[in-house]
C-alpha cells in the first residue's frame, strides 16, 4: 500500500509541474518566438463632398425616390421621398454629413413633372387663362400661376390634378404696367404699339387673348375696335414680357383713360421712381 501512495503522489506531483510550465511558444528556424500575428488595420474610406453632379449621380444608380435637389443658403438640399433613418445612414456613409442636408418631401420629381405635363396636355393654359406654370422644387410642388379673377378654375384644375401636388400664385391686378399712349394699331395681329410716358421711342407691344379685358372712359367693357392711335391707356399684362425691342407681352386688361389721367399717372410714377 505504502508503495502505491507514493505513485499517486509521484503523479499528482508530475501533473502540477506540468500544468504550471504551460504550452511551448512557436519557434521560428533559429529559435526565436514567433509573436501572434495581428488582423491588418482596414482604413476608413474617406467622404466624398455633396455636389449636384455626384448627388443625383448617386440617388440615380441607388435607385432612391427623390424630390430633387437646391442650393439654399451655400448647402446642398437633398429632397428624399419619405425619409427614413436607413436612408439617412447610408448617403452618411459616402458623403461628407457637413455638405449637405437631407429633407422629406412627398411627391418625386418625376411626379411633380407628370403633372406640369397634364397642365400642358389639357391646355389650361389657353382653355383656363392659367399664365403659366413651373416646378416649385423647393417647397415640392408645381407652381401654377393665376389671376385673382379667375379662381374659381381651382376646380377643373383640381378634377385632373392632385391638389396636394399644387401651389397656387395667385397675381392681384395692381398697379397698370404701362401708362401711355397707342402708338400703332396692329389689327391683324390683335396688338397694340405703346409708347410710355418719359421714353422717347415705343417701348412695347400689348397682344390680346380671349381672356383680355378691355374698358372705355365710362369704366365699361368693349373691345378692340374702340383702338386707335394717339389714344391715352393704361396697361395691365399677365406678367410675362419678351425681352426684345420692343419688347411683347400680353394684355390682361386695358383702360382708356383722360390725358390729365395720364399726365397724373406718370407724375405719380416719376416721383416714386425719385
Amino acid at each position: 500500500m505504502k508503495g502505491y501512495h507514493k505513485r499517486i503522489i509521484s503523479c499528482f506531483v508530475l501533473f502540477i509541474a506540468l500544468s504550471g510550465c504551460g504550452a511551448k511558444p512557436d519557434l521560428d528556424s533559429q529559435g526565436d518566438t514567433i509573436s501572434p500575428s495581428k488582423p491588418p488595420s482596414v482604413t476608413p474610406r474617406p467622404l466624398k463632398d455633396a455636389d449636384p453632379e455626384s448627388i443625383r449621380a448617386y440617388l440615380k444608380h441607388q435607385e432612391i425616390a427623390n424630390g430633387d435637389i437646391y442650393l439654399k443658403d451655400g448647402l446642398l438640399h437633398i429632397n428624399i421621398v419619405n425619409l427614413t433613418p436607413e436612408l439617412e445612414q447610408q448617403l452618411a456613409e459616402e458623403f461628407k454629413p457637413e455638405t449637405y442636408r437631407l429633407v422629406s418631401v412627398a411627391f418625386s420629381i418625376q411626379q411633380l413633372e407628370e403633372a406640369q405635363q397634364q397642365l400642358a396636355d389639357n391646355d389650361f393654359h389657353h382653355k383656363l387663362n392659367v399664365y403659366g406654370s413651373s416646378i416649385d422644387v423647393i417647397n415640392n410642388r408645381v407652381e401654377i400661376i393665376m389671376p385673382d379673377d379667375n379662381e374659381d378654375i381651382k376646380s377643373e384644375i383640381e378634377a385632373v390634378l392632385d391638389p396636394k401636388l399644387i401651389r397656387y400664385s395667385v397675381q392681384t391686378l395692381g398697379e397698370p404696367h404701362s401708362v401711355g399712349t397707342i402708338s400703332k394699331v396692329d389689327v391683324d395681329a390683335k396688338r397694340i404699339l405703346i409708347l410710355e410716358y418719359g421714353q422717347k421711342e415705343p417701348s412695347i407691344f400689348y397682344s390680346f387673348n380671349d381672356f383680355s379685358k378691355i374698358i372705355n372712359l365710362d369704366g365699361a367693357d368693349t373691345d378692340f375696335n374702340i383702338f386707335s392711335k394717339g389714344q391715352p391707356v393704361k396697361v395691365w399684362s399677365t406678367g410675362m414680357v419678351a425681352e426684345s425691342f420692343p419688347a411683347q407681352g400680353t394684355a390682361r386688361r386695358v383702360a382708356l383713360i383722360t390725358q390729365e389721367e395720364a399726365s397724373a399717372l406718370t407724375d405719380a410714377k416719376l416721383q416714386t421712381a425719385q
